[in-house]
């Protein structure tokens, strides 16, 4: 279907599109914020949060090198107040989404 054939593997093709054999990635924009953070302070251990429609994040570890293991933060659970706001789309309380 169109889907399968346009949508699934589209980053494959854009990066054999822009750069032929040349390894690409895509990465949420926290990430690339913990990136850019480990080469201007020249160490690791840094967490780097973008703030746009949503909070993108990402974890750089002692090396400098990124975890994956975070890479959203608009639903992480940051609010223990049994009357934290909710967030317009998920309805959701004590979310990164509603406080950041």
């Amino acid at each position: 279907d169109v889907y399968k054939e346009k949508v699934v593997d589209i980053f494959k093709r854009i990066a054999k599109d822009l750069a032929g054999d040349v390894p690409l990635k895509v990465i949420n924009d926290g990430e690339v914020t913990a990136l850019a953070a480990v080469q201007k302070i020249k160490h690791g251990n840094v967490m780097g949060i973008s703030m746009g429609s949503s909070e993108g994040a990402g974890y750089a570890n002692k090396d400098g090198n990124l975890m994956g293991w975070i890479s959203e933060l608009c639903y992480v659970k940051l609010d223990l107040n049994p009357k934290a706001p909710t967030d317009p789309w998920t309805k959701g309380c004590h979310r990164g989404l509603s406080h950041l």
